[in-house]
C-alpha cells in the first residue's frame, strides 16, 4: 500500500509541477501580448501625430522652391517660419515619448515656490483675452523638490488651461496654500472642462481628447509629481472649467 501511495503522490506532484509550468508560460505570453499591444498603440499614435507636421513640412518645401524660383522673398520667409514651427511640433512629440520612457531620478533641492511659479509662467504665452490671477498664500514656504521637473509639470498644466479656453478667453487662476507638511498648488481655468467619463483616464498614457498630441503630457506630469513625493488630482465640469491640484512636500526644518 505504501508503494502505491508514494507512486500516487509522485504522479500528483508531477501534474502540479506541470500545471505550474504551463501557468507560468501562459502568464509570460499574456505579459508579452500586453507589451506588444502597448507598443503597437504607442507606435500608431506617434506615427499619426508625426505625419501631420511632416506633411506640412513637405508642403512648405514645395512652396519654398516656388518662392525661390520666383524670387518671392516674403513667400520664402513665411514658408521658413512655418517650417520652423512644424519642426518644433515634431520635436515635442519625440521629446514627450523619450521623457515618458526614461524619466530621470529627481535632483531635489530647496526651492522657493514663487520662483518656481514665475519660471513656469515664462514658458507659456498667456493670450490677452485670458485673465491671469496669481495668489500665493504662505509664499515663504520652501519646497524640497526637483525644480526643473516641477517647472515642466506647472508649464504643462498652465498651457493645458490656456488651451481649454479655446481662444475665447476666460480666467486662469494659480493659488497656493500650505499645511504642516505639504503645499498645494491649485491651477484652475474657466475652459471647456472634462467629461465625467474621462476624468479617470486623463492621467493614463496615450489618452487624449485633443486633435493634436499623443496623450503623454499629463501622464508625464503625474509621474514627475509622484517621483518627487507628491500627488496630483483633478476636478472638472463641462463648460465650466477644470482644477488641477498638485501637492508637494515642504522642506522639513529641524
Amino acid at each position: 500500500m505504501s508503494t502505491k501511495n508514494s507512486k500516487n503522490d509522485v504522479s500528483v506532484n508531477s501534474i502540479l509541477q506541470q500545471n505550474q509550468v504551463e501557468l507560468a508560460q501562459m502568464q509570460e505570453k499574456l505579459i508579452r501580448a500586453e507589451r506588444l499591444a502597448a507598443i503597437g498603440e504607442l507606435a500608431s499614435g506617434v506615427s499619426h501625430e508625426l505625419r501631420n507636421p511632416l506633411n506640412v513640412i513637405r508642403n512648405c518645401v514645395y512652396l519654398l522652391n516656388i518662392a525661390i524660383s520666383e524670387k518671392d522673398e516674403a513667400g520664402a520667409v513665411e514658408a521658413l517660419k512655418t517650417l520652423d514651427k512644424q519642426v518644433d511640433v515634431a520635436n515635442k512629440i519625440v521629446t514627450d515619448l523619450l521623457d515618458f520612457t526614461r524619466i530621470k531620478q529627481p535632483m531635489q533641492t530647496i526651492v522657493e515656490l514663487p520662483k518656481l511659479i514665475d519660471e513656469s509662467l515664462t514658458w507659456v504665452t498667456i493670450p490677452e483675452r485670458v485673465k491671469l490671477n496669481v495668489n500665493l498664500n504662505d509664499p515663504m514656504k520652501l519646497l524640497k523638490t526637483d525644480p526643473e521637473q516641477m517647472t515642466r509639470v506647472f508649464t504643462n498644466l498652465i498651457a493645458n488651461a490656456v488651451q481649454a479656453m479655446n481662444g475665447k478667453g476666460g480666467d486662469l487662476s494659480i493659488n497656493t496654500n500650505a499645511d504642516e507638511n505639504y503645499v498645494s498648488i491649485v491651477i484652475s481655468d474657466t475652459g471647456c472642462g472634462i467629461p465625467e467619463e474621462n476624468i479617470a483616464k486623463i492621467f493614463e498614457p496615450l489618452f487624449t481628447t485633443k486633435p493634436k498630441g499623443i496623450g503623454l503630457g499629463l501622464a508625464i506630469a503625474k509621474r514627475l509629481v509622484e517621483e518627487n513625493g507628491g500627488k496630483i488630482e483633478v476636478t472638472s465640469q463641462v463648460d465650466k472649467g477644470s482644477t488641477f491640484t498638485v501637492r508637494l512636500p515642504l522642506e522639513q526644518r529641524s
